[in-house]
Protein backbone atom coordinates (compact mmCIF):
# COMPACT_ATOMS: atom_id res chain seq x y z
CA UNK A 1 0.00 0.00 0.00
CA UNK A 2 2.75 2.65 0.53
CA UNK A 3 4.46 1.70 -3.14
CA UNK A 4 0.73 2.72 -4.37
CA UNK A 5 0.89 5.66 -2.73
CA UNK A 6 4.46 6.42 -3.68
CA UNK A 7 3.20 4.85 -6.87
CA UNK A 8 0.83 7.79 -7.04
CA UNK A 9 2.83 10.69 -5.64
CA UNK A 10 5.44 10.12 -8.18
CA UNK A 11 3.49 8.83 -10.89
CA UNK A 12 4.67 11.39 -13.39
CA UNK A 13 8.02 12.17 -12.12
CA UNK A 14 11.25 10.84 -13.40
CA UNK A 15 14.64 10.30 -11.58
CA UNK A 16 16.73 13.55 -12.65
CA UNK A 17 17.84 13.49 -16.03
CA UNK A 18 16.39 10.47 -17.14
CA UNK A 19 13.91 8.50 -18.28
CA UNK A 20 13.58 6.49 -15.53
CA UNK A 21 10.39 6.40 -13.59
CA UNK A 22 10.74 8.24 -10.44
CA UNK A 23 9.48 5.16 -8.10
CA UNK A 24 12.44 2.82 -8.56
CA UNK A 25 14.10 4.97 -6.07
CA UNK A 26 12.01 4.58 -3.10
CA UNK A 27 11.76 0.82 -3.82
CA UNK A 28 15.11 0.82 -4.12
CA UNK A 29 15.94 2.72 -0.66
CA UNK A 30 13.71 -0.14 1.08
CA UNK A 31 15.55 -2.70 -0.72
CA UNK A 32 18.72 -1.50 0.61
CA UNK A 33 17.18 -1.41 4.43
CA UNK A 34 15.54 -4.49 4.07
CA UNK A 35 18.91 -6.38 3.09
CA UNK A 36 20.23 -4.96 6.28
CA UNK A 37 17.65 -6.32 8.42
CA UNK A 38 15.24 -3.28 9.05
CA UNK A 39 12.03 -3.52 10.42
CA UNK A 40 8.73 -3.28 8.19
CA UNK A 41 7.74 0.34 9.74
CA UNK A 42 11.26 1.70 8.00
CA UNK A 43 10.71 -0.27 5.13
CA UNK A 44 7.12 1.56 4.81
CA UNK A 45 8.76 4.97 5.87
CA UNK A 46 11.12 4.23 2.69
CA UNK A 47 8.88 3.53 0.57
CA UNK A 48 7.13 6.76 1.67
CA UNK A 49 10.04 9.28 1.96
CA UNK A 50 9.59 11.43 -0.51
CA UNK A 51 6.25 11.75 -0.38
CA UNK A 52 5.85 14.84 1.42
CA UNK A 53 8.16 16.65 -0.29
CA UNK A 54 7.35 15.99 -3.71
CA UNK A 55 3.59 16.02 -3.34
CA UNK A 56 1.81 18.43 -5.68
CA UNK A 57 -1.60 18.92 -3.54
CA UNK A 58 -2.88 21.75 -6.20
CA UNK A 59 -2.89 19.40 -8.87
CA UNK A 60 -6.34 18.03 -9.48
CA UNK A 61 -5.03 14.71 -11.31
CA UNK A 62 -3.11 13.96 -7.98
CA UNK A 63 -5.70 14.26 -6.15
CA UNK A 64 -8.15 12.50 -8.16
CA UNK A 65 -5.75 9.53 -8.52
CA UNK A 66 -5.41 9.47 -4.25
CA UNK A 67 -9.17 9.72 -3.71
CA UNK A 68 -10.03 7.18 -6.42
CA UNK A 69 -7.25 4.25 -4.98
CA UNK A 70 -7.88 5.38 -0.96
CA UNK A 71 -11.12 5.69 0.43
CA UNK A 72 -9.18 7.80 3.30
CA UNK A 73 -8.90 10.36 0.81
CA UNK A 74 -12.21 10.62 -0.77
CA UNK A 75 -13.65 13.72 1.57
CA UNK A 76 -10.06 15.75 1.26
CA UNK A 77 -10.78 19.28 -0.01
CA UNK A 78 -9.36 20.57 -2.91
CA UNK A 79 -7.31 23.10 -1.80
CA UNK A 80 -3.88 22.37 -1.44
CA UNK A 81 -3.13 23.46 2.42
CA UNK A 82 -6.12 21.24 3.00
CA UNK A 83 -5.08 18.33 0.92
CA UNK A 84 -2.16 18.42 2.50
CA UNK A 85 -3.82 18.39 6.16
CA UNK A 86 -6.02 15.11 4.35
CA UNK A 87 -3.33 13.10 3.02
CA UNK A 88 -0.67 14.04 5.99
CA UNK A 89 -4.16 12.19 8.36
CA UNK A 90 -3.95 9.09 5.92
CA UNK A 91 -0.92 8.50 6.14
CA UNK A 92 -0.98 8.33 9.85
CA UNK A 93 -4.56 6.63 9.76
CA UNK A 94 -2.98 4.04 7.03
CA UNK A 95 0.16 3.46 8.52
CA UNK A 96 1.08 5.14 12.17
CA UNK A 97 2.30 7.84 13.55
CA UNK A 98 5.79 5.76 14.05
CA UNK A 99 6.29 5.73 10.07
CA UNK A 100 5.06 9.67 9.47
CA UNK A 101 7.50 10.41 12.11
CA UNK A 102 10.45 9.10 10.15
CA UNK A 103 9.17 10.39 7.11
CA UNK A 104 8.88 13.71 8.41
CA UNK A 105 12.23 13.54 9.56
CA UNK A 106 13.69 12.88 6.24
CA UNK A 107 11.50 15.48 4.41
CA UNK A 108 13.43 18.57 3.41
CA UNK A 109 12.00 22.14 4.17
CA UNK A 110 12.07 23.74 0.76
CA UNK A 111 10.41 27.10 2.01
CA UNK A 112 10.53 29.23 4.68
CA UNK A 113 7.42 30.14 6.94
CA UNK A 114 6.74 33.57 4.81
CA UNK A 115 6.52 31.28 1.47
CA UNK A 116 9.77 31.71 -0.12
CA UNK A 117 11.99 29.08 -1.20
CA UNK A 118 15.25 28.27 0.81
CA UNK A 119 18.14 28.18 -1.26
CA UNK A 120 19.57 24.09 -1.67
CA UNK A 121 22.34 25.13 0.88
CA UNK A 122 20.30 26.30 3.54
CA UNK A 123 17.62 23.39 2.86
CA UNK A 124 20.16 20.57 3.21
CA UNK A 125 22.08 22.14 6.26
CA UNK A 126 18.43 22.56 8.20
CA UNK A 127 18.22 18.73 7.11
CA UNK A 128 21.13 17.71 8.99
CA UNK A 129 20.58 19.72 11.97
CA UNK A 130 17.06 18.09 12.35
CA UNK A 131 18.75 14.70 11.46
CA UNK A 132 21.49 15.37 14.39
CA UNK A 133 19.14 16.52 16.86
CA UNK A 134 18.04 14.14 19.62
CA UNK A 135 14.21 14.49 18.59
CA UNK A 136 14.61 12.60 15.25
CA UNK A 137 13.86 8.40 15.36
CA UNK A 138 17.23 6.88 15.01
CA UNK A 139 15.67 4.70 12.18
CA UNK A 140 15.10 8.23 10.08
CA UNK A 141 18.76 8.09 10.16
CA UNK A 142 19.23 5.03 8.55
CA UNK A 143 16.77 5.69 6.37
CA UNK A 144 18.34 9.17 5.29
CA UNK A 145 21.75 6.92 4.64
CA UNK A 146 20.06 4.32 2.62
CA UNK A 147 18.57 7.36 0.48
CA UNK A 148 22.07 9.18 -0.22
CA UNK A 149 23.79 5.33 -0.30
CA UNK A 150 21.36 4.62 -3.42
CA UNK A 151 21.79 8.41 -5.11
CA UNK A 152 25.51 7.99 -5.01
CA UNK A 153 25.40 4.09 -6.24
CA UNK A 154 23.25 5.85 -9.31
CA UNK A 155 25.69 8.03 -9.53
CA UNK A 156 28.20 6.12 -10.56
CA UNK A 157 26.42 3.91 -12.29
CA UNK A 158 25.49 6.53 -14.78
CA UNK A 159 28.93 7.84 -14.64
CA UNK A 160 30.14 4.54 -15.78
CA UNK A 161 27.36 4.27 -18.59
CA UNK A 162 27.25 8.18 -19.93
CA UNK A 163 30.73 9.44 -18.54
CA UNK A 164 31.10 13.16 -16.95
CA UNK A 165 28.56 14.90 -19.14
CA UNK A 166 25.59 13.09 -17.39
CA UNK A 167 26.87 15.52 -14.39
CA UNK A 168 24.85 18.62 -15.74
CA UNK A 169 22.07 17.09 -14.51
CA UNK A 170 22.57 18.44 -11.45
CA UNK A 171 22.63 21.77 -10.23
Amino acid sequence: RALMVAGLVHARQKRKGTDVPYLTHPSHVAMVLARHGFCEPVLVAAALHDVLEDIHAEDPVVQQSLRETFPGMREAPEDKDGFLVTFRRFLVAEFGDPVVAIVESVTDERHRPDGTRLPWEEAKRLSHERLASDRVPELAVALKAADSLHNARQIVNDLRAHGLPMMRRFN
